[in-house]
């Protein structure tokens, strides 16, 4: 029973700690663009561009780039 509850906490913690991660990843959006990118993605290259959490920008309806799979 011990290990068990250990185990949970484990999981929990695991998962806690990816939901922070992904709160903190850091992704570029264009003014008028429908999708969210990597700082190197060429197609925002020579764009003026603005960081965001992941997960503000998914809240935003944006999707991921298809080409930098961020």
């Amino acid at each position: 029973k011990r290990k068990l509850c250990i185990l949970v906490l484990l999981v929990c913690s695991a998962l806690s700690l990816a939901e922070a991660q992904h709160e903190r990843v850091s992704v570029y959006i264009t003014e008028k663009g429908k999708k969210y990118h990597l700082r190197t993605c060429r197609t925002i290259q020579k764009s003026e561009v603005t960081a965001v959490s992941k997960s503000e920008a998914e809240k935003m309806g944006l999707l991921p780039c298809k080409l930098c799979k961020p």
